[in-house]
């Protein structure tokens, strides 16, 4: 098995020619290619689009296989598949290999967006609201829902007022993790900083801590200094 193509860490799998395997199935009787407009799983969505093989497969045969597939790559293939994403110790690959066996888990998708290198914007229309699924900044996607599936949009033309809090998706995701916040951090426990220290900090590394004319919370400065190292 060629892992480099199988994980698409090849360049010719992503980047730039990623849209040759994008959003099509082929039909092997009539070998007619069809569009995906929309999937009943955000996980299934996101391998029929970035999954290079996908084009290839059996759609519910391809999806479990390949899930299994990847959860065992990690044991396999650790340094490809893990330990280049300097993931925190909370995001453990036993935690990974779980939530691949369940459906649509949060730590599916956000180790399916490293492995393909992307992020996701997910849309819920019935609420009109966006939430960002990412924290490392990587080429963007955008995911609406609406009655119960999911399917590729475009860039929104109007600005987005992102939520905050992933409680809304609860009725859409398994949120099996409490937040998007999956890498190491750059700085220790916060407990260790004064807030004059994180000032001092963000300072040196430019990083922004004002928001709408007022200086960020304690909190808000150490996530920030944290989110300007991934």
């Amino acid at each position: 098995m060629d892992l480099i193509k199988d994980i698409v860490y090849d360049k010719r799998y992503t980047n730039n020619n990623i849209d040759n395997y994008t959003q099509h199935k082929i039909i092997k009787d009539d070998k007619t290619v069809k569009e995906i407009v929309a999937c009943k799983s955000l996980e299934e969505l996101l391998l029929y689009k970035y999954d290079y093989n996908s084009v290839l497969e059996n759609e519910k045969a391809y999806m479990d296989n390949r899930k299994i597939e990847l959860a065992s790559f990690i044991d396999e293939h650790t340094e490809k598949t893990y330990d280049n994403f300097n993931y925190d110790k909370r995001f453990s690959k036993n935690l990974i290999q779980r939530g691949l066996q369940e459906n649509d888990t949060l730590s599916s998708v956000l180790y399916i967006s490293d492995l393909y290198n992307f992020s996701i914007v997910l849309y819920d229309k019935m609420e009109d609201k966006y939430y960002k699924l990412y924290s490392k900044i990587k080429p963007l996607i955008y995911v609406c829902y609406e009655n119960r599936t999911f399917r590729i949009i475009d860039k929104p033309i109007v600005d987005i007022k992102y939520t905050d809090k992933l409680d809304g998706l609860t009725n859409i995701l398994n949120l099996n993790i409490k937040d998007v916040y999956i890498y190491k951090k750059y700085l220790k426990p916060i407990s260790n900083y004064k807030i004059g220290e994180l000032v001092d900090i963000a300072k040196e590394l430019n990083v922004n801590i004002m928001k709408n004319t007022k200086r960020m919370t304690k909190q808000d400065i150490y996530d920030a200094i944290n989110l300007s190292k991934y």
